[in-house]
């Protein structure tokens, strides 16, 4: 929803809610720091947990506990070396342990590289609603 962290987090809340409303789950994409499209099955974004907390999560964070969003779906790229659809910090850690994520945790097409590591790393299968 833009470049600014906190607008891009006061402006998918309600649009999220909004979508929700008419029995329809959002879902909010590309879970993290999905910056380029070049190799973007390879590229690894080098990112520092205050960078990470300030710029990247803002609005993926306002759409989880603000929005109450249904799906989350995770990036091609790799973050600090781990692919997203993979990543245990941000998928188990920060998603569902630090935010509260109860909804489906998908991947995006073809951008899971491990499917036994995805599973174990958040990725799952089976939606809950979002307020259970």
């Amino acid at each position: 929803m833009g470049e600014d962290p906190f607008l891009a987090g006061q402006m998918v809340a309600p649009l999220i809610q909004g979508i929700q409303s008419q029995e329809v789950l959002a879902t909010v994409k590309h879970f993290a720091c999905n910056d380029q499209e070049w190799d973007r099955n390879h590229i690894s974004s080098e990112v520092d947990e205050r960078t990470l907390q300030e710029i990247y999560l803002p609005a993926f964070k306002a759409a989880v506990q603000q929005g109450k969003v249904g799906c989350v779906m995770t990036a091609y790229n790799l973050v600090n070396g781990v692919h997203c659809s993979q990543n245990d910090f941000l998928n188990n850690q920060m998603l569902k342990e630090k935010w509260g994520f109860k909804g489906l945790v998908m991947s995006d097409w073809t951008s899971t590289t491990a499917q036994s590591a995805a599973p174990m790393a958040g990725l799952i299968w089976k939606c809950l609603k979002p307020d259970t």
